[in-house]
């Protein structure tokens, strides 16, 4: 099997297992102005940033709602125990997530605690670095605002995907465990292109594999 069949399987039996989870899919509101609420569909005004769905085959402790920021920062949330804490009652939290004019969020992202998670990412030097980090061992956070942890350094982040953990091997060549970046070879153009396909067919599934909202 080659590198784009065998990531393209495994995108797919996440779809899967996603699809066979039935229930209620709770949903969280995110507003430009740092505010927050769950399950409310209309407001007196319409400054909504993201719409975060979170499907039932990721309400468990084992899934994580990152949140990216465009200086590599991530915070790492449990999406259960956000909705079973601070979310629990319906209406609007004030004390929502991080904002300010050193970061801006760029992508929010449900995802496994065993998946991984890779930034593309342009240098100083204005060429273009890719870099996989394992989520697993990373600690969760228990509020929004946040800065969260470094998981690139001294780059932005221009692109954020998840790959599911059963690619670990054939995504080996891209994972890094620090805060470096590694340039983008020739080599690991294939993997990368083969990815990024599969995130962007991910999107369009319902429901989504993966929950990774634009703006």
């Amino acid at each position: 099997m080659d590198i784009a069949s065998e990531i393209a399987a495994a995108y797919r039996k996440r779809y899967e297992a996603v699809a066979e989870k039935a229930g209620t899919v709770p949903k969280i509101v995110l507003y430009r102005d740092g505010k927050v609420s769950r399950d409310v569909e209309e407001r007196e005004y319409a400054d909504v940033l993201y719409n975060i769905r979170i499907h039932p085959y990721y309400y468990n402790k084992k899934s994580r709602l990152l949140f990216c920021y465009d200086n590599g920062h991530v915070n790492v949330m449990t999406p259960r125990d956000l909705l079973n804490g601070k979310l629990k009652e319906k209406g609007l939290k004030s004390n929502g997530y991080k904002t300010n004019t050193e970061a801006s969020l760029v992508k929010v992202i449900v995802c496994r605690h065993d998946d991984y998670l890779v930034m593309c990412s342009y240098g100083g030097d204005g060429k273009k670095y890719i870099k996989a980090m394992p989520l697993e061992g990373r600690s969760s956070h228990g509020d929004m605002h946040l800065a969260g942890n470094i998981f690139v350094k001294d780059a932005r982040p221009y692109k954020w995907l998840v790959v599911p953990g059963e690619l670990v091997y054939t995504i080996k060549p891209i994972i890094c465990k620090t805060t470096h970046i590694g340039y983008l070879q020739e080599l690991h153009r294939s993997l990368v292109d083969a990815l990024l396909a599969e995130n962007a067919a991910a999107m369009e599934l319902k429901p989504s594999p993966i929950e990774q909202l634009e703006r």
